[in-house]
């Protein structure tokens, strides 16, 4: 029998999540519903989820359009949760380009 999570793409409905067994509650709790349906998303709309190195990758690849102090500020933060791991964002970064450079001066800058 095939896992259903193998067969979801990068983004995925959430009807399609909640099918292929992803319902954690931390994503999917009841409070984080209210929020996630203020916001206009059904369960005909695309989600995608990403790890909080992905999303800081993505914040600051984009840091030109909301400002780099929004992007060190999400960095400040990520590194004072437990559990982060800079070589693991900076793996990621790897994958994106012109993410990696930048992640890695501001990670020496903060250090």
């Amino acid at each position: 029998m095939t896992d259903p999570r193998s067969l979801l793409g990068d983004t995925f409905s959430y009807r399609e999540a909640r099918a292929a067994g992803l319902s954690d509650p931390r994503i999917y709790g009841p409070r984080d519903a209210g929020a996630i349906l203020a916001l206009g998303v059904d369960a005909r709309t695309p989600l995608g989820i990403y790890s909080a190195e992905r999303s800081l990758v993505d914040i600051v690849r984009t840091r030109h359009l909301h400002g780099s102090d929004i992007a060190w500020e999400a960095l400040r933060r990520w590194l004072r949760q437990p559990g982060a791991s800079p070589a693991q964002l900076i793996e990621t970064a790897k994958h994106f380009a012109h993410a990696e450079p930048a992640i890695r001066n501001a990670l020496e800058v903060l250090a």
